[in-house]
C-alpha cells in the first residue's frame, strides 16, 4: 500500500488515512476519535469516492 500511495499525487493523504485507521483500534480518547471522524468526513470521503469510481469503471470494462 505504501509504495502505491507514494506514486500518487494524493499519496500523502492516503497514508494519513491508513495511519488514522491504525489509530482507531487504539483510540479511547474522544478528542482523537473526533479528529479522525472529521478527517473521514472532510478529506478521506473524497478519496474513497474517487477510488470507488475508478474501481467501478474498471469492473464495467472487464
Amino acid at each position: 500500500m505504501q509504495r502505491r500511495a507514494h506514486k500518487r499525487k494524493d499519496g500523502e493523504l492516503w497514508l494519513k488515512m491508513l495511519e488514522d485507521r491504525n489509530r482507531t483500534s487504539l483510540t479511547y480518547d474522544e478528542a482523537t476519535a473526533l479528529d479522525i471522524y472529521n478527517n473521514i468526513k472532510h478529506a478521506y470521503i473524497t478519496l474513497l469516492d474517487q477510488a470507488y469510481e475508478t474501481l467501478s469503471k474498471n469492473i464495467i470494462q472487464e
